[in-house]
């Protein structure tokens, strides 16, 4: 593991351990649903995952009890992201639906870094972490770049019961990360969010969720923006 990786996988973890957003007992998992135990394609998230953890002492979170969220997901991380400490792009989702015992990253976001539909399948499927139509119906829609996914940090807004405590540690991530762009997706993360003003570079942007329209145009205009930052 190189110093870097450890370096921010500390940074972050301390972040989160402070915030109470993990119990360790959502990792002391059977193998088979322990996500962290899938990840031999994509080494540098194992390592940094591996090292985060070890950062996150408690074990008495608080039960997500919302039609907002059951379960809080990992956030994915870009390569660039843990060797810079910073990144250019946040996404914040809005809440996970997926069972509590079933950890996952947040929309399997990991995978928008590969076309291997085998490695796909690992994570997509009956039984699995989730469904083909609603991985691909998010992926496929929002369509972001390879090239900016290693300058990314994506991750869910609504990670506790209380609003004040989801945006107070979204605010203390974008401090955190510092980026360009932080794009709220679905109107739970824009509220989270708060679209406030920070002393940092930093601009927002909203679009819809990708679940339950068709509008695909908005997309397309985040795309564009993405590729001028």
């Amino acid at each position: 593991m190189n110093i870097s990786t450890s370096n921010f996988a500390n940074l972050l973890g301390n972040l989160h351990n402070q915030h109470n957003l993990y119990s360790l007992d959502a990792f002391n998992v059977k193998s088979k649903k322990n996500i962290l135990n899938h990840l031999d394609d994509f080494t540098y998230l194992k390592e940094f995952y591996a090292a985060y953890i070890k950062k996150l002492i408690n074990y008495n979170s608080e039960k997500l009890k919302n039609n907002k969220a059951r379960s809080v997901d990992l956030p994915f991380v870009g390569e660039n992201v843990i060797k810079t400490g910073k990144t250019k792009f946040i996404f914040y989702f809005e809440g996970s639906l997926g069972p509590i015992d079933n950890i996952s990253i947040t929309v399997l976001s990991h995978l928008w870094l590969t076309t291997d539909e085998s490695i796909i399948k690992k994570f997509v499927g009956k039984g699995k972490w989730w469904t083909p139509g609603n991985y691909k119906n998010v992926k496929d829609k929002l369509d972001i770049p390879i090239k900016h996914l290693s300058n990314s940090y994506i991750a869910d807004s609504k990670r506790f019961n209380s609003d004040e405590k989801c945006s107070n540690l979204i605010e203390e991530e974008i401090k955190l990360l510092q980026p360009k762009l932080v794009v709220a997706i679905g109107n739970t993360a824009k509220n989270l969010v708060g679209m406030k003003f920070y002393d940092l570079p930093t601009k927002f942007h909203f679009v819809k969720f990708p679940k339950y329209h068709n509008d695909l145009q908005i997309y397309e205009e985040l795309n564009m923006i993405l590729n001028k930052l």
